[in-house]
């Protein structure tokens, strides 16, 4: 006897037919939470304003496999000049892990080792430009450590130029996108991990050409083997607007991308830490599309823009242009009024000459609901000396009115020797009337 079929077992089958359709015409969120994101940390941060866009555990310390390197070519392209050849010792091609396979006595150039480092991720040419910068791995990474402290990167610590494993080698998702927006200001960084394919030409040890692919697959995953499943539908991993910067993995840092894309305008720098598999691009691309599509810049103030005229008492001027001290862009939801944000200047009292050129006289904040988003200092246009006795002297000598002055002394003059005669012809007069009654 055929099993029949019960409504509740008919409900059933047809609950995933109901579960799609609904997914279909659902309505995408631009909200973006924890839980939308697999890996562990995450972070997105506009470029130009520096303001932190969404976050997930942004001061987790964690793993950071070889997005490493991001400060490894940093310092590097600092220090060094591209074509600049270096000998590799006999210690470096024992490197562990990823590597271009180095030789001992190998000449390479560090534009070579540069794009190694960053494409195909090579522990061996992290270890070779480390020792070309500081003379030893350990002197490099004090060097890296420094440098981390200086960008702000205040939970990070490295052990190694690479990121092999180290359970004293952590950094953040937050600490890592300020490294990562720091280097991408470089030109030289800035093209090579936006580079896909890179030869290197044979060398007296290696005489074949060693080919590389960069390991970020935003730049080129198109295929079968390169979607995923976003926003409802299958894609290709590649995504034309991002531009590097570097991917990670090891067993315990799981996989780590760090990312930079731009539209409109705009740029947002994202990392995620401790992701699963492909998830690493579906985490980062809703990072990406989030930071860009959600937000806008305003910018509030320019180096540099005149804001406002101030007194200034005893210098050789009465007035003083005021101008703002320093670039604010500020990071609002999209959509934003120009208007929703406030701003209100606060000027020294009483400026007093001389000021110096830069010379901080004010501040000028801004807000938005009430709420403090930015200050800017407000500085002296030009140098105002302080006014002495000669130019007090010389500035009532231009502001007199030279012929009308003399036109009045004259008068006054003529009023005076008019006053003077009169006067000598009454005693003239008196004396003559003296005379006549002695006679």
């Amino acid at each position: 006897m055929a099993n029949k079929i019960t409504p509740i077992k008919k409900l059933l089958m047809t609950f995933p037919l109901i579960l799609s359709i609904l997914a279909a015409f659902a309505v995408p969120s631009h909200a973006l939470t924890s839980f939308d994101i697999v890996g562990e940390s995450a972070i997105v941060m506009d470029y130009d304003s520096g303001e932190i866009l969404f976050c997930k555990n942004p001061d987790k310390k964690m793993y950071p496999a070889s997005t490493t390197k991001i400060m490894t070519a940093l310092l590097s392209i600092e220090a060094l000049d591209l074509d600049t050849n270096i000998v590799i010792d006999d210690e470096t091609p024992f490197t562990e892990g990823s590597r271009i396979y180095l030789f001992a006595d190998e000449i390479i150039s560090v534009k070579d080792l540069l794009h190694a480092l960053l494409l195909e991720s090579a522990n061996d040419a992290a270890v070779a430009l480390a020792k070309a910068v500081s003379g030893d791995v350990e002197s490099f990474v004090d060097l890296m450590n420094k440098r981390a402290k200086e960008l702000g990167a205040k939970n990070t610590h490295f052990s190694n130029p690479n990121g092999l494993p180290d359970e004293t080698h952590v950094t953040t998702v937050r600490d890592m996108a300020l490294i990562a927006r720091q280097a991408y200001e470089n030109d030289v960084f800035k093209e090579i991990v936006h580079t896909v394919n890179y030869v290197i030409a044979p060398t007296e040890k290696q005489p074949e050409s060693r080919y590389l692919k960069n390991g970020n697959r935003f730049l080129w995953g198109t295929g079968n083997a390169n979607q995923i499943y976003y926003d409802g539908n299958w894609i290709d991993i590649k995504y034309p607007i991002v531009d590097g910067i570097k991917t990670g993995y090891t067993i315990a840092a799981q996989q780590c991308l760090v990312t930079t894309a731009s539209k409109g305008g705009r740029r947002v720098i994202t990392a995620v830490f401790k992701s699963q598999q492909k998830n690493i691009y579906t985490d980062t691309r809703k990072l990406i599309d989030f930071g860009l599509d959600s937000f806008e810049n305003m910018t509030l103030s320019n180096k540099g823009e005149r804001i406002i005229t101030a007194d200034i008492y005893g210098g050789k001027e009465t007035s003083l242009e005021v101008v703002s001290g320093e670039n604010l862009i500020q990071t609002v939801p999209a959509g934003t009024p120009v208007d929703a944000v406030k701003s209100e200047i606060h000027l020294n009292e009483n400026i007093k000459a001389p000021v110096a050129e830069g010379d901080l006289v004010g501040e000028m904040t801004f807000s938005m609901n009430e709420k403090l988003i930015g200050t800017v200092p407000l500085t002296a246009e030009k140098t105002i000396l302080k006014k002495t006795w000669k130019d007090s002297l010389s500035e009532f000598a231009k502001k007199t009115n030279w012929p009308l002055a003399f036109f009045i002394l004259f008068l006054l003059y003529i009023a005076w020797r008019t006053h003077v005669t009169i006067k000598r012809l009454k005693r003239i007069k008196k004396r003559r009337q003296k005379n006549g009654k002695s006679r």
